[in-house]
């Protein structure tokens, strides 16, 4: 039975969940730190070289199957403003 947390796109490559899911990381054969995945931005960050071809198969399924989540509570940027500009009494 293969865990999701550890889930793997090709034989070089498997994938962990840390941090309560808000960060994948890409991990080699021999358990390094490939690559840091962050599901909030959609951004990977490569720690060591990967060859172009594995990067973007590793990056495609990254995108696939943890879609970047949106920060949907932040205040939007005018609103925060207006606030602020706002005289206090």
């Amino acid at each position: 039975m293969q865990h999701h947390h550890h889930a793997q796109v090709n034989g070089s490559f498997h994938f962990k969940s840390v941090d309560s899911g808000k960060l994948i990381l890409v991990l080699n054969v021999d358990s390094y730190v490939m690559a840091e995945y962050n599901v909030r931005t959609g951004e990977t960050s490569w720690q060591r070289f990967v060859q172009a071809p594995q990067r973007e198969k590793v990056e495609t399924w990254l995108t696939q199957s943890y879609p970047a989540q949106s920060i949907a509570k932040a205040t939007p940027a005018n609103r925060r403003k207006s606030l602020a500009a706002s005289p206090s009494k």
